[in-house]
């Protein structure tokens, strides 16, 4: 339900807010005549408010000609209030401030306004307000205009873009970059500057086409993953209604960067991948699955890209039942697998409740190691940081697939050196779980170890 104490409280402009709650006092006190006739000089004021804020913050340069205009026109005729209607066309001209029901609202204020203002020819009296009126007005210019942020125009795009540009090295990661967009420009966005900037930077990031764009390449992917993380609903909606356009430059680029960001964009949205056309999800899918040779002469097999790709999926379920399938099939290189993946996995089997699927892919990922160094990063990846999810069924499955994990006669689980660590370590929590001597007795590479473990 609407309340105006509420609304009040949420307009940005301190300047604003004290005004209006004149005008609100006066509507409490039954005064509506008064009330309509001040609530039209707050809307100006308003306007000039954000517009100011505008020219002095961000130096826009729309909002410092229409500033400009206006003055000129009201240094014409000093006594005429003809200059508050250019204000009002040249910001409904120059920017999406305004929308169309805006401007209608904003056009029945001033009508209400003039016949709270001045009598009628007539009869000499003065126009009286009904309470419904006078609260539809208010609440109209609070919604219209008082509690919107100062809208930038589309120049914006220049400034935001030459801001990226001068801060690239000094704001450096993406946390810091994302917290400084955040607090200077993305409260001030709406919807209309939101997909703008979304065309640009889509376009610039994996399509682009000079010295300029390729050199800003890397902050301005920061700062498109920022704009689809913090304005989510909106750009859902512009790729929804155009996805043709934000197809086409993925359809085209020859930019690996670009392309890799596309990707990461898929991996940190998962919504985004859904939305884009066949055609750009088949090119998308065959860069992540196809095998590589790289110029050393070795086969880079795609099973590690794909862990990490879990949009390629129906759903996270099947993406492990996917990754299980491809075990069977194709090399996991640790050195291609990272961490921060296997952590991923981890965080949305426990959003989704499929831990014991995550710890069963593990044991899979582990015993199907191809190297003592190879067995040793993935115990760290994939076994070491997980222990505590591993319930007694779980250690002894573990224990059966690496006990006689053969890949050419040689045990590259339990015969590496750092076994004697991580495996005495793995029977400890074993233990404290209520595995017994009993339960390891049948694998003859982990038996010795309780000994170890007791001495």
């Amino acid at each position: 339900m609407f309340s105006f104490e509420n609304a009040i409280e949420i307009i940005p402009d301190n300047r604003t807010k004290g005004l209006f709650k004149e005008v609100y006092s006066s509507y409490c006190a039954g005064n509506y005549r008064s009330a309509i006739v001040m609530l039209w000089t707050v809307v100006i004021c308003d306007i000039l408010f954000k517009l100011n804020f505008l020219k002095d913050v961000y130096q826009d340069a729309r909002a410092i000609q229409i500033l400009e205009d206006v003055e000129a026109k009201r240094r014409i005729n000093p006594k005429s209030p003809e200059w508050e209607n250019t204000l009002i066309e040249k910001v409904c001209e120059r920017t999406t401030f305004l929308g169309i029901a805006d401007r209608q609202s904003i056009d029945f204020l001033q009508k209400n306004r003039h016949l709270c203002a001045h009598p009628v020819i007539e009869n000499g009296e003065l126009y009286q307000p009904t309470i419904e009126r006078t609260r539809d007005l208010l609440r109209g210019a609070l919604e219209s205009i008082l509690i919107k942020e100062p809208l930038l125009t589309k120049s914006i795009s220049d400034i935001f873009y030459g801001d990226l540009e001068n801060k690239k090295s000094t704001l450096g990661s993406f946390e810091n970059l994302d917290s400084y967009l955040e607090s200077r420009y993305f409260n001030n966005f709406n919807d209309p500057i939101v997909t703008y900037l979304l065309k640009g930077l889509w376009r610039f990031v994996i399509d682009p086409r000079n010295e300029r764009e390729l050199e800003n390449q890397n902050v301005n992917a920061m700062a498109l993953y920022s704009l689809l993380k913090h304005f989510e609903e909106c750009c859902k909606t512009a790729i929804g209604q155009n996805g043709s356009l934000f197809g086409a430059a993925i359809n085209q680029t020859s930019n690996n960067f670009g392309f890799l960001a596309v990707i990461e964009m898929c991996k940190r949205f998962s919504w985004l991948y859904p939305m884009l056309p066949d055609d750009v999800k088949l090119i998308i899918r065959n860069k992540i699955l196809n095998v590589r040779e790289l110029p050393d002469g070795e086969i880079d097999y795609p099973l590690a890209r794909f862990v990490e790709c879990w949009f390629l999926s129906e759903n996270f379920e099947q993406h492990i039942e996917n990754i299980n399938g491809k075990l069977d099939t194709e090399y996991l290189a640790m050195k291609k697998l990272s961490p921060n993946a296997i952590n991923k996995l981890y965080e949305m089997a426990r959003f989704y409740d499929c831990i014991p699927k995550f710890v069963s892919l593990c044991t899979k990922i582990y015993s199907k190691s191809y190297s003592f160094n190879d067995a040793d990063n993935r115990f760290s990846c994939c076994i070491r940081p997980y222990i505590g999810l591993f319930t007694k069924a779980d250690c002894i499955e573990l224990m059966r697939a690496t006990n006689n994990n053969h890949i050419n006669g040689n045990n590259q689980t339990c015969a590496r050196n750092a076994a004697f660590i991580d495996h005495v370590d793995f029977l400890r929590d074993f233990l404290a779980k209520g595995g017994d001597r009993e339960d390891v007795a049948e694998f003859d590479r982990w038996e010795p170890l309780l000994e170890r473990l007791e001495a």
